[in-house]
């Protein structure tokens, strides 16, 4: 049977085939417009993971200089059997791509707990605005940006790492290597560097 007089012949059979496949294939293709229209990122994101400890807590902070600074913060009541809590700064480079990643490190002398010297992050300046200034903006998870037509068609997950988003536009942070329990917490934008 020749393919030309078969079309012809069962052409709403064909079109029942061919018409849902490339429904699919524009929607994929609609997905992929806001990754070549909307400019990159051009600002590196700081964010932070800890684990629980009953101890005490890891604080940032940011100064009206943009400069970091970390601190130890003692539960009220602590929980003595319990470690010290444990953490990482993660500085996501869009440029590049990757992470960064800063070790907080505490020395207890004394009944005192001190955060060690960061000189990874003395000649930074930072913003501590939850929008850069080139308009993305940093979420710890991302939940949304989904409807019924995406869900069945293209893609059914959320991500469980953060990511930046700018209007529709959603670029996914690599995984740290790393990963302590415990919420992603959100440090700041990197305006400056080597100041």
């Amino acid at each position: 049977m020749k393919l030309l007089p078969f079309i012809k012949e069962n052409r709403v059979l064909v079109a029942g085939f061919t018409l849902p496949l490339l429904l699919v294939g524009l929607l994929a293709y609609a997905k992929t417009i806001p990754d070549r229209t909307i400019p990159d990122p051009q600002y590196k994101a700081a964010y932070m993971t800890q684990g629980w400890s009953g101890q005490g807590q890891i604080k940032t902070d940011i100064d009206n200089n943009g400069r970091l600074t970390v601190s130890y913060k003692k539960h009220d009541t602590p929980t003595p059997e319990t470690d010290l809590p444990k953490a990482r700064i993660f500085i996501y480079d869009p440029a590049t791509q990757t992470n960064e990643e800063i070790e907080i490190k505490l020395t207890e002398a004394d009944g005192t707990v001190t955060v060690d010297a960061l000189p990874e992050l003395d000649k930074l300046t930072l913003s501590s605005k939850t929008t850069a200034p080139d308009d993305y903006l940093f979420e710890p998870y991302h939940y949304r940006n989904h409807s019924l037509v995406t869900d069945i068609f293209i893609s059914n997950r959320s991500y469980n790492t953060p990511v930046l988003t700018k209007k529709s536009r959603i670029i996914r942070l690599p995984a740290p290597s790393i990963y302590y329990s415990g919420n992603i917490e959100f440090v700041g934008w990197i305006t400056a560097e080597g100041k």
